[in-house]
């Protein structure tokens, strides 16, 4: 293992198409955290197509460095990164299929030292902010409020002023669909937990019940749709849960329920094949 470098960061210096086009508006973002034990720079890529997949090569990656995560998401592809282990120097990261190609050529290099043990977690960079972003990353990073993500802060304010009375009845509700579903596995049973890990736009929702463990990768939309998260379709549902396919509904019932409970409580969902989808509470 190589010897992780704390007093560092790595900056995209440029992006570019295999033709040395512009990059559209929607083909790709990246972002950048930094804690203690990591360095992540991730990039996001919107897929074409279903299905599409790229493959990746970095030029001067020691064979020693951790390998990139990968998530597959419906629309979009996410790739990260532990920098913490990359030397000093220049990289050229390489994401390319038959039909597309994308260089992000990166520095990384060492930090002042005021910056040195900050905890750094960056917005989605896109295209339009590029040019911005490398005219004034230093007075980017220093300026954004270093802050480690709180998994119990609520990420998706409640929009509405409800009045003391509709929270009371809204938390009253919430909390007797929770109770039902403890009930309907039985009363021995401990209710199921879930677990968020969030890595800017992106992550993964763990839903754990007894020795049964379920993934659910998600990430923020635009639009209409706020929130997508991905689930087992009734296809693979068995395979990839362990659980029978009349357990599907219920769930994925309280995952929602949970979500909407500790992430959007005023946001609407909406259960699909392969997805749960959250809506404004004024998108119809």
């Amino acid at each position: 293992m190589s010897t992780p470098i704390a007093n560092s960061m790595i900056w995209v210096d440029s992006v570019t198409t295999g033709l040395n086009e512009a990059i559209l508006s929607d083909d790709l973002y990246f972002s950048f955290c930094r804690y203690s034990d990591s360095q992540q720079l991730i990039v996001r890529i919107f897929k074409n197509q279903p299905g599409e997949s790229f493959e990746i090569s970095i030029s001067n990656l020691p064979s020693t460095a951790p390998i990139g995560m990968i998530t597959d998401l419906y629309e979009s592809i996410s790739i990260s990164w532990d920098t913490l282990f990359w030397p000093v120097g220049f990289y050229n990261i390489k994401l390319f299929n038959a039909f597309r190609e994308f260089n992000l050529n990166c520095t990384k290099e060492l930090l002042p030292k005021n910056l040195v043990s900050a905890t750094y977690f960056s917005e989605p960079i896109w295209p339009s902010q590029f040019q911005f972003y490398l005219r004034n990353k230093q007075m980017w990073l220093s300026q954004n409020d270093p802050h480690e993500p709180d998994l119990g802060h609520d990420l998706l304010p409640d929009s509405i002023n409800f009045t003391e009375a509709e929270r009371k009845i809204r938390s009253q509700g919430l909390k007797m669909i929770v109770d039902s579903f403890a009930a309907s596995a039985g009363n021995s049973k401990k209710e199921p937990v879930i677990e968020f890990r969030e890595m800017g736009r992106e992550g993964i929702i763990i839903y754990r019940d007894g020795p049964v463990e379920l993934e659910c990768p998600y990430e923020f939309g635009g639009g209409k749709v706020q929130l997508i998260v991905n689930v087992p379709t009734p296809e693979i549902w068995e395979s990839k849960t362990s659980l029978k396919l009349d357990e599907r509904r219920r769930t994925l019932l309280w995952i929602a329920t949970a979500i909407k409970k500790y992430k959007a409580p005023s946001w609407r969902y909406e259960i699909n094949d392969n997805e749960i989808l959250f809506y404004k509470s004024d998108s119809f």
